[in-house]
């Protein structure tokens, strides 16, 4: 959906229902868990523009990083927060989060396994990134020890 960097109308109506439509909609709060449902009137609908950007450069981000494969560590604990917001506001029994669950599932994958050192640039920026502790962390990278009776340079000529 267009317009959610522009205008926080698409993600009030998601959320709060559009009284005006015909037939007029509810939104997600009225399914919502019932502790939750105070930061969604308190917080997100008083600064109902700000979130709707913020969960748009929050997807977009990462979307990106899962995608290249670049900080895939960060990449996944963002998308598993912006995913359990999801399913909260959704409800946790809704049929409607399922897909959100599937995604929390597929992120824990990418958390877990490092998924971007194969195929993406943590990998590729292996050496770089693992001098800076933080940024190891991020990309993935865990502590390697070189196998027994080789040195590390030998160990990573393989």
């Amino acid at each position: 959906t267009r317009g959610w960097l522009a205008s926080p109308q698409i993600l009030s109506n998601l959320l709060f229902g559009n009284p005006a439509a015909q037939p007029p909609t509810r939104g997600a709060i009225v399914n919502s868990e019932a502790f939750y449902r105070p930061f969604l009137e308190g917080v997100v609908q008083p600064n109902v523009g700000l979130v709707a950007q913020l969960v748009t450069i929050g997807e977009l981000t990462v979307g990106v990083l899962l995608l290249l494969g670049l900080l895939t560590s960060l990449g996944a604990v963002i998308g598993i927060w912006l995913n359990l917001n999801y399913m909260l506001m959704k409800g946790l029994a809704s049929n409607g989060g399922s897909v959100d669950r599937l995604f929390v599932v597929a992120e824990l994958a990418f958390l877990v396994g490092a998924a971007g050192l194969v195929w993406g640039m943590d990998g590729l920026l292996r050496r770089p990134f693992g001098a800076i502790p933080v940024v190891r962390w991020l990309a993935g990278i865990r502590g390697e020890r070189a196998p027994s009776g080789r040195g590390v340079a030998a160990a990573e000529r393989g």
